[in-house]
């Protein structure tokens, strides 16, 4: 997944729901090819999940803290 981050931050080792429906673990986080440890608002980032696999993901899919589904305008990364 290559999202932008809107709001807040995400860590490897989160937990997140893709579309209020799917949860997985965040396994790998990238900044312009290079492994992080978190991502900040603002930076374009790819999110490796080992747990799902390619076609349960969409573009435009949106990536929530787990348990929360809030509306558009207040989530934190979209794909």
């Amino acid at each position: 997944m290559r999202p932008a981050a809107w709001t807040g931050t995400l860590r490897v080792g989160d937990t997140v729901q893709i579309d209020g429906t799917l949860e997985a673990q965040v396994d790998a986080i990238e900044v312009f090819r290079k492994s992080v440890d978190e991502a900040n608002t603002g930076e374009n980032i790819g999110v490796l999940f080992k747990s799902l696999e390619k076609s349960q993901v969409n573009r435009g899919s949106v990536l929530t803290a787990a348990g929360e589904f809030p509306s558009i305008e207040q989530t934190g990364f979209v794909v």
